[in-house]
């Protein structure tokens, strides 16, 4: 492979970091990875739990990563052990995906009580084999993803009874409908259209209280908003892990006082470049976004590296996406067939381990859900 020359610092070891990196290391750039972490990954290292996404298959695939070239350090804090005008002094261009780690706080009487903590933090300290620190009882706050599995994580690490929070109802959870049937399954409680109050501490013990909600008109999401009732109630537990959202951590812009960034922290970025208000600085994935999809990130990786690869005019330009054209040629035979349905551990036994929930597809399952295809050219 050809070296351009040209030097490319990227900041954050996530999806969307790696992503770019891995792309400009085989246009032929020189690229060098700081990550925060101990562990590169990003959330898909700290945030998915190891039943959704096992610890060898992440590591296979950022061991290919840096097979291709890029070298990662770990331990590196982006505007604490070094600042961004520094790796803009050094690189020909810096691409920020800090992703989108910290939590937001509750907001009520209570939520700074010891017992009372992020669910981000402690699905971190629990994929680094640090101290969880929870009880028998833990009730959860929220309704994504980041909710579910902090409540399945709870349950694996021996928390006889979970109580999952959300202010609106089951249809109306942002999380994976797969992953909130999962939780039913598993025994975690559900308790809708209640919404945190207040937390209180006594005898060891925390009272989160209720209030009772009902539904409302549409707002914005395309959901009816939750609107308080007269009714209450209350859930005692060990623990409450408040999952309400993340926004990204602003320490990696200390001293950047022209990137422009929304109320939350989000950067300002263009999305099909990832360009910013700061000359050779692209930015992408959740913290450009907030909280999305990892699909979503490695996207916007992709497209960052493609536009840093055309300003830097490397020797290899990266190919950019072809547009997806829809046609139909012909009539189209239609013979429904439904999609293979994919073997599980009972939750019995997955509840007291962190083996992946999903064993993947039998043969024939395989076979048969690659039939189901309209047009396959490897067809026989």
């Amino acid at each position: 492979m050809t070296r351009t020359g040209k030097k490319v610092a990227v900041i954050g070891a996530g999806p969307s970091g790696l992503t770019a990196a891995y792309y400009l290391a085989l246009a032929g750039h020189d690229v060098k990875v700081y990550e925060a972490l101990p562990v590169a990954g990003g959330m898909m290292a700290v945030g998915i739990p190891a039943y959704r996404l096992p610890k060898d298959v992440l590591q296979h695939e950022v061991d290919n990563i840096k097979a291709a070239g890029v070298d990662i350090r770990l331990g590196v804090k982006v505007g604490k052990d070094i600042s961004v005008k520094t790796l803009l002094e050094e690189n020909d261009a810096v691409y920020a995906a800090v992703g989108a780690h910290l939590e937001q706080s509750l907001g009520i009487p209570g939520d700074n009580l010891p017992g009372v903590l992020s669910a981000t933090e402690f699905l971190r300290d629990v994929a680094l084999g640090n101290k969880a620190g929870i009880g028998g009882s833990v009730a959860v706050i929220g309704g994504g993803n980041s909710a579910i599995d902090a409540a399945r994580t709870a349950l694996r690490l021996g928390a006889g009874k979970v109580h999952l929070v959300y202010r609106r109802m089951r249809e109306d959870m942002p999380a994976d409908k797969a992953e909130v049937t999962a939780a039913i399954e598993e025994g975690i409680e559900f308790h809708f259209l209640t919404a945190p109050a207040s937390i209180e501490a006594a005898g060891g013990k925390l009272t989160l209280k209720c209030d009772t909600m009902k539904l409302g008109a549409f707002d914005k999401s395309g959901r009816r908003r939750p609107e308080k009732t007269e009714g209450t109630s209350e859930i005692v537990v060990d623990n409450v892990l408040a999952a309400i959202g993340q926004n990204p951590d602003p320490t990696f812009k200390e001293g950047l006082p022209e990137l422009v960034t929304t109320k939350s922290g989000i950067v300002v970025s263009d999305p099909n470049t990832g360009e910013t208000s700061v000359e050779r600085l692209y930015s992408g994935g959740d913290c450009a976004t907030g909280p999305w999809t990892v699909v979503a990130a490695i996207g916007a990786g992709r497209k960052a590296a493609l536009a840093i690869d055309r300003k830097l005019e490397g020797t290899w330009h990266l190919e950019a996406n072809k547009p997806i054209v829809r046609t139909l040629v012909g009539e189209v035979i239609e013979d429904p067939m439904p999609r293979a349905v994919m073997q599980e551990l009972p939750a019995t036994d997955r509840v007291c381990c962190f083996r992946e929930v999903e064993l993947g597809l039998r043969a024939e399952d395989a076979l048969a859900e690659a039939s189901r295809c309209f047009q396959c050219d490897v067809r026989d």
